[in-house]
């Protein structure tokens, strides 16, 4: 069965917030790219690293094993996946204390679920991974080697990384045996990962044009706030009948009809270009990319929004948002 990844987004009360949309999107062995020459394979909904059940005496290539998935620019991916590890080998300083097994130790295998801006077996790193140019998520290995002692977790985790909104993201699923300062072929590792939920959380922005984007609480008026559109999310493609949208604490939903086709239509805001005879043109998209985005009311004094607030949800269920 092909997993359901969603288009996430989220949002801030004085500039850009987040904001959840639930775009369904199929996930396939396909949508996964393997480092190749690697111990990586992806079958059904399992990515599998390392040789299973390799035994302690045996080699395992210096390599990072892995696959990564390209996502397009987000503020934030969240992920959802179940785990089941195996190390040979220790991940720590050396000199740690590991009773009771008194074994080696080391930074030497790895397991991680990461974002970064390239992939991940193009990157400079060193360990432990702790940043830069890594958003890592999740991160386990083992405490010691060569004593016998096969260590092992499982389970089931989340993780929200910091992702680019102006370039390409890679989320990153490997077993890492080569960063240094320690890497070689003996005390192998391996296990699974299964990744159940994918969100790509993107940008809006509450009352566009303004600085600072502060709100009357008293108002009542309405509140825009737009759901910015980028080169990985296109507003114009979504399907206004699936458009629930509720804002704030106290969830209010829009003060127009928003899933009508017509005012749907109506509240897609495009570039503002240049007049015919040549004058300069002005931008008029929320953020000026030249992108367009949807921009949505919402009737202040149904929004829930108190005087010291400083955030604030927007949330949404989608069925159409288009293909990552």
């Amino acid at each position: 069965m092909k997993k359901l990844v969603s288009i996430l987004l989220a949002l801030a009360l004085c500039g850009t917030l987040s904001l959840v949309l639930a775009a369904p999107v199929l996930a396939s062995p396909d949508t996964w790219e393997k480092n190749t020459g690697t111990e990586a394979q992806v079958v059904g909904d399992t990515i599998t690293l390392g040789e299973w059940g390799e035994a302690e005496a045996g080699s395992q290539p210096v390599a990072v094993h892995g696959v990564t998935m390209a996502l397009p620019p987000a503020a934030q991916i969240y992920v959802e996946f179940t785990y089941d590890l195996y190390a040979w080998d220790s991940y720590n300083a050396v000199g740690t204390p590991n009773p009771p097994w008194l074994g080696g130790t080391g930074y030497w295998d790895s397991f991680s679920v990461s974002v970064s801006q390239d992939k991940y077996w193009n990157l400079s790193l060193t360990d432990p991974l702790d940043g830069d140019p890594l958003d890592v998520g999740f991160l386990w290995g083992g405490t010691s080697y060569g004593d016998g002692n096969l260590e092992s977790t499982s389970g089931s985790g989340s993780a929200l990384m910091t992702a680019s909104p102006t370039s390409t993201n890679y989320l990153n699923v490997v077993l890492d045996t080569a960063t240094s300062p320690e890497a070689d072929i003996n005390y192998p590792s391996y296990g699974e990962f299964e990744i159940t939920r994918i969100e790509i959380i993107g940008a809006i922005d509450i009352k566009p044009w303004s600085d600072p984007n502060s709100i009357n609480t008293k108002s009542k008026s309405v509140v825009p706030v737009a759901i910015l559109g980028s080169a990985g999310f296109d507003v114009t493609a979504i399907d206004p009948a699936t458009l629930d949208l509720y804002f704030g604490p106290d969830g209010a939903t829009p003060a127009h009809d928003i899933t009508d086709p017509a005012v749907f239509a109506d509240h897609i805001v495009y570039p503002w270009q240049p007049d015919p005879v040549g004058n300069p043109g002005l931008w008029y998209t929320a953020n000026e990319d030249n992108i367009p985005d949807l921009v949505v009311h919402f009737r202040q004094q149904d929004t829930g929004l108190a005087v010291g607030d400083t955030e604030a949800n927007l949330m949404t269920s989608l069925s159409n948002v288009g293909q990552i």
